[in-house]
């Protein structure tokens, strides 16, 4: 849009200047601040959709799904044999697969409609969708049922303490034993028998539901709603004092990981596990600024062969003559801290990433340097033993001094090497280090200023001209006589 000022003439004065306002065509950027915002780009994008020479308004929109009953909080996709997609909203969970009226909430009595969602894929190829939200008990979806057992320890049920909101309860189990409920339910259950299947549904307040186990009960499960479900073994993740209290989930290398709401805990499961004992991995210790955990998740970065997470290998130095590690460790640091990378360009953080990684030439000849001679001490033992007995008997064999003498100079040959070896490597990384740091000094504003000021035409030098002068006059007379000559 261009806004036009009425043009100054005897009756009327200038009293704005013209602006014109670029369409957002760049699309809404997140990635940088309102005032480092591009012309061509968007702080808030609402109901716009940028195209190639023009920002469209969105046609309108058309309901898919109805009667959920409050607003939709979150969307829940799941893929596997059947596609699936599901719709938090209120305290309930739809099934909205096939669009329109939505049916009865396939999981209900919740306290939020935020959800965490990861799914996962165990080895035998079944898929799992694991819901997180930091005040409900974690929930689970096996591809085709939701049904959550609450409790733990089923096949054989002991007594326990478990965590429950104020909505429908189904408590079913096998056996001829029977379950005492107390807390936030009084009543009790008793079995007919170790084939017989039986169940009791209440509803309850929110708060600990103590369950008193007397004889055998097996098979036992506690679930939502109002009747008793196919029996599934507990759903629960254990380990953590209330898993209630995890509010986001992620998998990373077959593990599901998940962060505990307030605090500073990561909490993992086992490997290939999508319930059971969770272990807990503390960082706040990493957090110097303090803090708590509010998101999860796995961060990839593009390479030659694929995505992979970064994993630089720069051990620790262990030599006092070993730089090129020194260099190493301190690239690869500042490669895993956004902070320490803001500002490189591509180009130079492309080039930063071999220094971490080391090439061929570097770690070999690193490699090289730390068994011949700053290696371990069964190694440098190992590489003197060798070039002592090579020594000796090269001594002896040319007759050129005693093999004593031999094994001595020998003895030294894996040191030199060993030092020379090292050294190399610190060169290497030392030149890929100042390569990188030409690239980021060539787009500075004092180089391009300077690039700028510098002569557009060779500057003229009297003396060395003067010089060349008297050469080519010199040598006039010898070509005249035949003489050699230029």
């Amino acid at each position: 849009m261009t806004r036009r000022p009425v043009p100054p003439n005897g009756r009327t004065r200038r009293v704005s200047p013209g602006k014109d306002w670029i369409a957002p065509i760049g699309g809404w950027r997140t990635d940088v601040e309102m005032a480092d915002m591009p012309e061509d780009a968007a702080f808030q994008l609402d109901n716009f959709f940028p195209e190639a020479n023009r920002v469209r308004a969105r046609y309108g929109f058309l309901a898919f799904a109805t009667g959920l009953g409050a607003d939709v909080q979150t969307v829940i996709p799941y893929s596997g044999a059947t596609n699936r997609l599901f719709a938090a909203a209120g305290d309930k969970i739809f099934d909205v697969t096939s669009g329109g009226a939505a049916g009865a909430p396939v999981v209900s009595g919740l306290a939020s409609a935020h959800w965490s969602v990861q799914q996962y894929t165990n080895p035998a190829g079944q898929e799992f969708l694991r819901l997180v939200n930091g005040l409900d008990t974690p929930l689970i979806f096996n591809g085709s049922s939701w049904t959550n057992n609450f409790l733990v320890g089923t096949a054989t049920l002991a007594t326990q303490n478990v965590a429950v909101r104020n909505t429908a309860y189904t408590l079913s189990f096998f056996g001829t034993g029977s379950v005492t409920l107390s807390g936030a339910f009084a009543g009790t259950l008793n079995g007919t028998g170790v084939g017989n299947r039986v169940s009791l549904t209440f509803t309850l307040a929110a708060g600990t539901l103590t369950l008193t186990v007397t004889g055998t009960v097996t098979n036992a499960q506690l679930e939502k709603g109002s009747a008793a479900t196919a029996y599934v073994a507990s759903t629960m993740i254990t380990g953590i004092p209330d898993a209630s209290l995890l509010s986001a989930v992620t998998a990373y290398r077959s593990r599901l990981w998940f962060i505990e709401k307030n605090s500073t805990n990561v909490w993992y499961l086992a490997t290939d596990a999508v319930s059971g004992a969770a272990t807990v991995l503390p960082v706040g210790g990493n957090m110097k600024y303090g803090g708590t955990l509010v998101a999860i998740n796995v961060w990839t970065i593009p390479v030659a062969t694929g995505l992979q997470i970064p994993d630089f290998g720069a051990a620790p130095s262990t030599s006092a003559t070993n730089s090129a590690d020194a260099i190493r460790q301190r690239v690869a640091s500042t490669l895993l801290q956004d902070k320490e990378i803001f500002g490189f360009s591509p180009e130079e953080l492309a080039a930063l990433e071999p220094i971490a990684r080391g090439s061929t030439a570097q770690n070999v000849t690193r490699r090289i340097g730390k068994f011949l001679d700053g290696g371990s001490g069964v190694a440098r033992m190992l590489s003197t033993a060798v070039g002592g007995a090579a020594g000796a008997a090269a001594s002896s064999a040319s007759g050129a001094g005693t093999a004593a003498s031999g094994a001595s100079l020998g003895a030294l040959v894996p040191t030199v090497l060993g030092q020379g070896s090292e050294e190399l490597s610190n060169i290497l990384t030392s030149r890929a280090l100042s390569a990188v740091d030409r690239m980021v000094r060539q787009r500075s504003p004092l180089y391009q200023a300077t690039l700028d000021a510098a002569p557009k035409e060779a500057v003229r030098q009297p003396k060395a001209e003067a010089l060349v002068r008297a050469l080519l006059l010199s040598q006039q007379p010898q070509q005249q006589n035949g003489g050699g000559g230029w």
